[in-house]
């Protein structure tokens, strides 16, 4: 919930909320409910705006101990279920980096994460491969679910979208471009003014 003075908030602090406002409109799930003390892993089904993009989850791993820590998101049956996949290529939301690919049944190893810090962990569903995949942008912690408006990929391999948002700061778009001998190449571009032109281009 929002209990800070919004109209009085400094400019910088009221900022911060591009990476969380609008809402997914998601419930989360704790994935260690029974920990003794707080849940440390959260996983949202992201289902975007964008009709171009599948769905994906996103899993919010805290450290709340008081010193520095590594977790660990297990790809158990009942996330798998959820994602309704059995391989998945992982990105992270916060440092932007790709994490690589996992099966069904490994950890994902995440950290160190300094004392009450977050990380989040975009799942992209993997048990088939794109030419082409959304990974994130540095605007919201959905991973484009609610800022990507238009993902369009062509017949020459090239990807034009375009945002929405009612956040006016530059925003950069991170994809990945799956090569020919199955590794992907990350590929960045930058709306300076999403007000002005909302759209963006990547190309492979």
């Amino acid at each position: 919930c929002l209990c800070e003075r919004l109209a009085e908030i400094e400019d910088d602090r009221l900022a911060l909320y591009r990476h969380v406002l609008p809402s997914v409109n998601s419930p989360s799930l704790p994935l260690d409910l029974f920990r003794p003390d707080c849940p440390s892993q959260m996983l949202t089904i992201v289902q975007p705006r964008c009709p171009d993009l599948p769905p994906w989850g996103t899993v919010t791993c805290i450290n709340w101990a008081d010193a520095e820590s590594d977790l660990a998101i297990a790809l158990d049956d009942r996330l798998c279920e959820r994602l309704a996949a059995r391989r998945f290529l992982a990105y992270e939301l916060i440092e932007g980096q790709l994490l690589g690919t996992f099966a069904a049944g490994t950890d994902i190893p995440i950290g160190p994460i300094t004392p009450h810090g977050p990380r989040i962990v975009k799942l992209i569903p993997w048990d088939e491969p794109t030419p082409w995949v959304l990974l994130g942008t540095d605007l919201h912690f959905s991973g484009g679910g609610v800022e990507i408006a238009e993902w369009r990929v062509s017949s020459e391999g090239k990807v034009t979208g375009t945002l929405d948002t009612p956040w006016e700061c530059p925003v950069t778009i991170t994809g990945a471009a799956l090569q020919a001998d199955g590794t992907l190449a990350l590929r960045t571009a930058t709306v300076p003014s999403p007000s002005s032109d909302p759209s963006f281009r990547l190309h492979a």
